[in-house]
């Protein structure tokens, strides 16, 4: 994706509503957008994290004063679900224990301003988290398939594991293939758009691990990436991983393409 372009629907993505929109005006799948908005929420998260972490006790007072977890968390702008958690702590309780046993805790307006945090939290709630974890799921079980289809032989990170292997991609090739003019031996799956800054990340905590290990490989930011990122010997590419696929894979393809968080 063209920078400008990038830059323009990061600046105008602020909810889910802006989903379709902006897929439409910039002819993305609405996945795509989502992604993005994800990734902007999660880097402004990590700016104000600490900021609202010492601003716990007074939370707590506001709250014990009659402000909703809901209230808070649009007076502070900041998710409903860290709210909870930030209380939680400052209340000496354990976020996994209440998040999981609602029906269980005696304070019932605690326990029903949990519950409305967690239902409308799209980014940090269980839900949340597991819904990026099946897009993480979805993406790689294209990718397996995708190699049974070409019949490549391939190792998972889980078998790899198993042979107690340090770092381990996604998927390992014992025998190197061709893809777009490059032997790669290995590939690694991203349900995330590429930007800059994860890219960095990535390419220190793994691809360069992955690198030393294995020699060069393939990464797979299905929801596509900014133009300019690289790996010098390595294959980066959107979803467009083949010229063709086949019918049942296209249609996964399709479906993560569009996945946007609406519970």
């Amino acid at each position: 994706m063209d920078k400008t372009e990038y830059d323009e629907i990061h600046r105008s993505v602020t909810d889910a509503s802006d989903f379709e929109k902006l897929a439409l005006d910039y002819c993305q799948p609405v996945g795509v957008v989502a992604s993005i908005l994800h990734q902007k929420i999660i880097d402004y998260v990590k700016k104000k994290y600490y900021i609202i972490q010492n601003k716990s006790a007074l939370l707590l007072k506001k709250w014990k004063s009659g402000s909703s977890i809901i209230q808070l968390s649009e007076e502070y702008k900041f998710p409903p679900t860290l709210i909870a958690t930030t209380l939680l702590k400052e209340m000496g309780m354990s976020k996994k224990y209440v998040f999981n046993h609602l029906d269980e805790i005696e304070d019932n307006r605690l326990a029903s301003e949990i519950k409305e945090a967690l239902e409308i939290d799209l980014y940090f709630s269980p839900e949340a988290h597991s819904f990026q974890a099946r897009k993480g799921i979805l993406g790689e079980m294209i990718v397996a398939r995708w190699l049974e289809y070409r019949n490549i032989e391939y190792l998972t990170e889980e078998e790899l594991r198993k042979q107690s292997a340090e770092k381990t991609p996604d998927f390992l090739l014992p025998d190197p293939v061709e893809i777009r003019g490059q032997q790669i031996s290995w590939i690694e799956s991203k349900a995330v758009f590429g930007n800059e800054n994860d890219h960095q990340t990535y390419l220190k905590k793994q691809f360069s691990h992955y690198e030393e290990l294995y020699g060069s490989g393939m990464i797979i930011y299905w929801y596509g990436y900014v133009d300019g990122i690289s790996l010098e010997g390595h294959v980066i590419s959107d979803y467009r991983i083949d010229d063709e696929f086949d019918p049942d894979i296209l249609r996964d393809v399709v479906k993560l393409l569009n996945l946007t968080p609406d519970w």
